[in-house]
C-alpha cells in the first residue's frame, strides 16, 4: 500500500530542517509602516518607517532552535508542544502573512518528491561532505559560497 510522502514525519523534519538552514531568502524583506503608525512590544514606529525581519534572524534564533547552526531534523520530532510552537512560529522559509511565497505549496511538494527520489535511488549512500561547514552568501536569493557542496564516497563503502 503506497504511503503519502507528506505524511512521513521524519521526511517532513528533514525537509523543514533543510529549508531552515538553506534560507532561500535570508535577507530582510522590508515593509513600510502605514498611517497612523504601529506599536510593537512597547516601541512606536511612525508612518513611513521601513521595518522587517530576515529568515536568518528567525532561523538562527537559539531560543527557538538550540544549536541553530547544526542540521538536526530530530528537533522537529520532539514531544514538546511549546518547543514545536516556537519552531513553527520562527519558521520563515517562505515568508509569512500576506507577503508569503505564493508557490510555497508547490515548492514543498517538489521538495518532498525530490527528497524521496534521492533516497530511493540511494545515490548518496555512504557519501560524506568534503567541507566541515556549508556557508551561505546572504542576499535576496542565497547561494552556497564556492557555488557547490562537494561529496566523497569512501572506497570501502558497503
Amino acid at each position: 500500500m503506497p504511503v503519502e510522502i507528506q505524511a512521513l514525519p521524519y521526511l517532513t523534519a528533514v525537509v523543514k530542517e533543510g529549508l531552515r538552514l538553506s534560507m532561500a531568502n535570508p535577507s530582510r524583506l522590508p515593509h513600510r509602516v502605514p498611517s497612523p503608525g504601529w506599536a510593537f512590544k512597547g516601541t512606536f514606529f511612525p508612518p513611513g518607517t521601513d521595518v522587517g525581519i530576515s529568515a536568518f534572524e528567525m532561523h538562527m534564533n537559539s531560543v527557538s532552535f538550540p544549536d541553530s547552526g547544526v542540521f538536526n531534523p530530530e528537533r522537529w520530532l520532539v514531544d514538546d508542544a511549546a518547543a514545536k510552537e516556537r519552531m513553527n512560529k520562527s519558521f520563515f522559509a517562505f515568508g509569512a502573512g500576506i507577503r508569503s511565497c505564493i508557490a510555497k505549496n508547490l515548492a514543498m511538494t517538489e521538495l518532498y518528491m525530490g527528497t524521496e527520489r534521492v533516497v530511493e535511488s540511494r545515490v548518496l549512500r555512504g557519501a560524506k561532505a568534503c567541507q566541515e561547514r556549508v556557508e551561505i552568501y546572504e542576499w535576496f536569493n542565497s547561494s552556497v559560497k564556492g557555488e557547490k557542496i562537494e561529496l566523497i564516497w569512501p572506497m570501502n563503502r558497503t
